[in-house]
């Protein structure tokens, strides 16, 4: 279910930006020129020579909060899905941390 939605939400958004591109009239001039196009692609293509420039080298993603253990012996000993196994872990972790 969760990728239909996924899905649907990113084409609605596509749609919405190239909407978003078009002049405002039909036959535009430089006074009414829409120029949403030209900082929406300067921004992606700064955002991706920054990326891979800089950032690529450093970025290290995100950190778990779970021990290396825990996570082991979760995964290896409870039977079902590993999101099933993953929640159960996290769920546990909390009540643990605020009982």
């Amino acid at each position: 279910m969760s990728f239909c939605i996924n899905f649907t939400a990113l084409a609605f958004q596509a749609f919405l930006i190239v909407l978003a591109c078009f002049p405002s009239t039909r036959h535009p001039d430089k006074d009414t020129m829409n120029y949403a196009v030209v900082i929406n692609c300067g921004i992606w293509i700064l955002s991706v020579v920054y990326y891979f420039t800089y950032k690529k080298k450093y970025y290290t993603g995100p950190k778990s909060n779970l021990d290396e253990e825990v996570y082991l012996d979760t995964i290896n000993g409870v039977e079902g899905s590993s999101e099933d196994q993953i929640d159960t872990v996290l769920s546990s972790s909390k009540a643990d941390k605020y009982a």
